[in-house]
């Protein structure tokens, strides 16, 4: 019952914070909109920034599980990975690009949220790590031959390039276009003839 009630309060949160922001919501407007009393979500959660840390959480972790739950689908890594970027980078760009106080939002996220997003995004690279794993069976060498790069170095590289994209797209074309980019340019370096010598 507990649990029950607490994600009808996450879901509640989530809806007011996309509706208003941050700022400008009250403890007040999470329990009318999660139709429990103001009391009730204090003992729940002991503040707004403790409810704000959850939603975070809670998208950020749903998120995952929806990529995972749906890699199986997906024959190779390109494919994977457009998925991947769907999920984790499209559709949340979607949804703040359709609530009036986005910037308040990612503020919060970048400001007081920062540590969970830090652990997320660690998470997801991980999941990055999985899918190009197959395909970085040995390190990449540069073409200088100063550096190999491992899965980990390179689901770093696209983790972090998405994060950027996201701050400069101003819209969901633009984001996918830069997205498709990185990912066929991922995918061509893969496939080298360096590349295929290293790993043979």
């Amino acid at each position: 019952m507990e649990n029950e009630k607490e994600s009808r309060v996450l879901t509640a949160a989530k809806t007011v914070f996309l509706r208003h922001g941050y700022r400008r919501v009250t403890m007040q407007d999470i329990a009318d909109e999660a139709g429990i009393s103001r009391p009730a979500l204090y003992l729940i959660y002991p503040n707004k920034e403790q409810v704000f840390l959850a939603v975070v959480g809670d998208v950020a972790a749903k998120n995952l599980e929806f990529i995972r739950g749906d890699l199986w689908a997906y024959s190779t890594t390109e494919s994977k990975l457009h998925l991947a970027f769907e999920i984790w980078a499209v559709e949340p760009f979607r949804i703040m690009l359709e609530s009036p106080d986005a910037k308040d939002l990612v503020d919060c996220t970048h400001g007081f949220a920062s540590g969970i997003m830090d652990k997320a995004t660690a998470e997801f690279e991980a999941l990055l790590v999985e899918i190009l794993s197959p395909a970085v069976k040995t390190p990449v060498t540069s073409m200088a031959g100063e550096s190999e790069l491992q899965a980990e170095e390179i689901a770093h590289l696209l983790a972090s390039s998405i994060h950027g994209f996201k701050e400069s797209a101003k819209s969901i074309r633009e984001l996918r276009t830069m997205i498709n980019g990185l990912i066929t340019l991922t995918i061509a370096a893969l496939r080298t003839p360096s590349f295929e010598a290293a790993r043979a």
